[in-house]
């Protein structure tokens, strides 16, 4: 099927500008890299197509491989996107693992902070024990003696 077979434009020279427009686009796609592609170029061929066709000039046969391309771009963006993120959560992870590790550390002086300090508690219950029972036996003798006298 000729692509301009159905064509509405009575004039040749309109015809012939928009076969023209039609073949800058396909000249664009194939001279363009994908990388360089963007969204508005995209919207752009779109918007040709779109032009293109109002006049009744079949172009379906390019609209497949151009939603592809458009999804193909879609989805780098997304890719894009998902890196960028994993990137920042990478970084906040990183943050993160080192914040607890310190933490952790802290954690660990304390604990042998407190463990000091129990001993120490448990040195002086123990020393005042001691002299509780120095001071009583004290005390005992001492009201024995006092009895006596």
């Amino acid at each position: 099927m000729e692509t301009a077979a159905n064509c509405r434009l009575e004039s040749a020279s309109m015809r012939a500008y928009y076969l023209e427009c039609l073949c800058a686009v396909i000249q664009d796609l194939q001279f363009t890299s994908f990388k360089q592609l963007t969204k508005a170029k995209i919207k752009e061929i779109f918007a040709v197509l779109k032009d293109v066709e109002s006049a009744n000039i079949d172009v379906s046969w390019l609209r497949v491989p151009l939603n592809e391309i458009s999804e193909a771009f879609d989805l780098v963006s997304q890719l894009q996107t998902f890196e960028a993120k994993k990137v920042k959560y990478e970084s906040s992870l990183e943050s993160v693992k080192k914040e607890l590790e310190s933490r952790m550390e802290n954690l660990a002086e304390k604990e042998k902070e407190a463990a000091g300090a129990q001993e120490l508690v448990a040195k002086t219950k123990a020393q005042l024990d001691d002299m509780e029972n120095e001071y009583s036996q004290l005390d005992k003798a001492h009201s024995s003696i006092a009895s006596i006298t």
